[in-house]
């Protein structure tokens, strides 16, 4: 199967990556800054052939575009696009900042929108070519319950 994981340099995204390896599968990992994944990059050295790791900001055309090309490049066509990446008020590793109402800014409302959001939907567009190359083709978007206008009580407001 080939695979592409966004948010690939920790939590969910990571495991994806671990667990198509693992299966023998073929993955291209993506992630905002992979110099600085460690682990993401430790996981593709133990899996020469399976494992790439490229840039990608979802907020950035162009990363997106360049994404989609380093996976025509190394895989040919996506069976499978975990839509992983997004961002988390207040969660290390983002500027993003949440609080309570009164304190609340437009710049990080428009940054979580950006992300978990119009993203997703920019990646999904320019990766519907490879997938309708592939074998049984399948996107997935993933998501949480803090992401639930129904089981969120309040904060984190932008993320709901």
């Amino acid at each position: 199967m080939r695979v592409v994981v966004t948010g690939a340099s920790r939590g969910i995204g990571l495991e994806l990556v671990r667990q198509h390896a693992r299966r023998g599968d073929r993955v291209l990992a993506t992630c905002r800054r992979p110099d600085a994944a460690a682990d993401l990059r430790a996981l593709a050295a133990a899996h020469p052939g399976l494992v790439w790791v490229a840039r990608l900001d979802v907020t950035d055309a162009d990363a997106i575009s360049t994404a989609a090309g380093e996976a025509e490049r190394t895989l040919g066509a996506v069976d499978l696009l975990w839509s992983n990446a997004g961002v988390y008020p207040g969660c290390p590793g983002t500027p993003v900042e949440e609080g309570p109402l009164g304190t609340l800014r437009a710049g990080d409302g428009l940054s979580v929108l950006a992300v978990n959001a119009v993203g997703a939907v920019l990646l999904a567009q320019a990766f519907v070519p490879l997938l309708r190359r592939g074998e049984r083709p399948r996107l997935v978007a993933l998501s949480s319950g803090y992401a639930s206008l129904e089981l969120n009580q309040g904060t984190p407001y932008w993320y709901g």
